[in-house]
């Protein structure tokens, strides 16, 4: 006999209230920390983690708004506006990808941020 295939019911789908959604959540979270339970988290989750806890660390740099316009205008594909403002690790993205002509783009985005920017007596703003 050949097999028959037959369509079960659709179950029908449980609501669940976000609110108390939220509140198990935070239960468990609590739980986690009661017991000391921490997720194992891959290369790629400790990397985000790293960058999140280290972004806010930077110190701004006084830098001359004019040369880093022009810098990031000319050179932005190799990123050496970022070099300028001591940006080591975006620097460094910037020349690795150089040769995809999206750190161009990123180069006339981070000039449409600093132009506007009002700089001080010197022609300097702070990045």
């Amino acid at each position: 006999m050949a097999n028959k295939k037959t369509k079960k019911a659709p179950k029908e789908r449980e609501y669940i209230d976000p609110k108390q959604f939220i509140a198990l959540e935070e239960e468990l979270e609590r739980t986690k920390r009661e017991y000391g339970v921490q997720e194992e988290r891959g290369r790629i989750g400790k990397i985000g983690d790293w960058i999140a806890s280290n972004a806010g660390k930077r110190q701004k740099v006084h830098v001359n708004r004019h040369l880093y316009c022009w810098l990031a205008l000319l050179l932005g594909d190799f990123g050496i506006h970022r070099f300028y403002t001591r940006q080591w690790l975006l620097g460094f993205i910037y020349l690795v990808f150089c040769w995809t002509f999206i750190p161009f783009g990123m180069a006339i985005i981070d000039i449409m941020v600093a132009l506007p920017m009002k700089p001080d007596e010197e022609g300097k703003i702070w990045l």
